[in-house]
């Protein structure tokens, strides 16, 4: 039997019913409490799931608020843990009974972080991607200057803390810095001793992509997932225009093309209200279709979880099934 057959069949059997989930990236301290609090009036069930351990699903009841105990995950200093749902209406926070302080988290991943420099600062940063990646610390003075310029490698599914202070010799020229990568990275900030300090940052939702002789276009269906293709080629953009303009007309529309690794500088999900990039791209399309190979079908969050694997396996060729050519992208 050809199993590579087998695990495409399904993949897409999952993705022709595939429906939207929301991640959150939480880190965990030690003596912390880990509360979920589901803010709906109907049932809802969770997954958590770390590097230590594997995935485990909780139902909550409507409205019920519960703290997740040590035997839900591998309590450690400063690990991180993905929870996921089907419903973004929850509240997922940490309380240090020592201090009463609480702090909130969101579903917020950046590639490009900016923020102003403060004393006594640490980054607690986690990689989610299945890929190691290199991330870039940048530091300005208040004339624009940059001051300070280094990476880290930082290993698939693991952490990082970094320490400002320790970093930089001379903080009183020091006015901002930022945080590049070219794949999601999580990031919690605490300032001192107190790990839940609600430590102000630059969430800077990504705006629509720009280069000279590209065109850039929103790719979507309706599962609430969106990504962006760059296209140059004359054709291809003039197809993609009149996709637009006739929505309702029957014509080639499937999108068959390469993926890679990294967001490529423009791919991000228009759809989300953090606008997050992805950690992958499209890096050639090779035209529309009116149908594709099984083998070939595609999906956004599946491809951020797998990519390494379909790389591997599918040389990166992609036809998205359910997604359409949505929207040209100007400035």
């Amino acid at each position: 039997m050809n199993h590579r057959l087998v695990v495409f069949v399904f993949i897409n059997l999952f993705f022709i019913n595939a429906k939207a989930w929301y991640e959150w990236y939480v880190p965990v301290f030690e003596n912390s409490k880990l509360i979920v609090e589901n803010k709906t009036d109907s049932n809802q069930d969770i997954w958590l799931t770390s590097p230590l351990t594997s995935e485990k699903s909780i139902t909550l009841g409507a409205y019920e608020k519960k703290e997740l105990v040590a035997e839900d995950f591998e309590a450690r200093k400063s690990a991180w843990f993905k929870i996921k749902s089907f419903e973004k209406n929850l509240r997922i926070y940490s309380f240090d009974p020592v201090t009463l302080s609480s702090f909130d988290f969101d579903r917020f991943v950046s590639s490009n972080l900016k923020f102003e420099f403060q004393r006594n600062v640490s980054a607690h940063l986690f990689n989610p991607n299945y890929k190691d990646i290199t991330l870039e610390i940048l530091c300005y003075n208040k004339f624009g200057a940059k001051k300070i310029s280094t990476s880290y490698k930082i290993p698939s599914q693991t952490n990082l803390d970094i320490n400002f202070d320790s970093l930089i010799q001379n903080p009183s020229e020091i006015k901002s810095c930022e945080i590049k990568s070219d794949y999601q990275l999580a990031v919690h900030f605490s300032q001192s001793k107190n790990k839940y300090t609600n430590y102000s940052y630059q969430k800077t939702n990504n705006k629509n992509p720009k280069e000279s002789g590209s065109v850039y276009f929103n790719v979507s269906d309706d599962s609430g997932y969106d990504f962006i293709i760059k296209l140059t080629d004359k054709d291809l953009i003039a197809n993609a225009r009149n996709q637009i303009k006739n929505k309702n007309a029957a014509m080639p529309r499937l999108l068959v093309a390469k993926v890679d690794y990294g967001h490529g500088g423009f791919n991000f999900n228009l759809s989300d209200l953090y606008r997050n990039n992805w950690s992958w791209h499209v890096s050639q399309v090779y035209g529309f279709k009116d149908f594709g190979s099984t083998s070939c079908n595609g999906f956004p969050q599946y491809l951020q979880e797998n990519l390494k694997s379909w790389i591997d396996y599918n040389n990166g060729l992609i036809c998205f099934w359910t997604f359409q050519v949505n929207k040209e992208l100007t400035n």
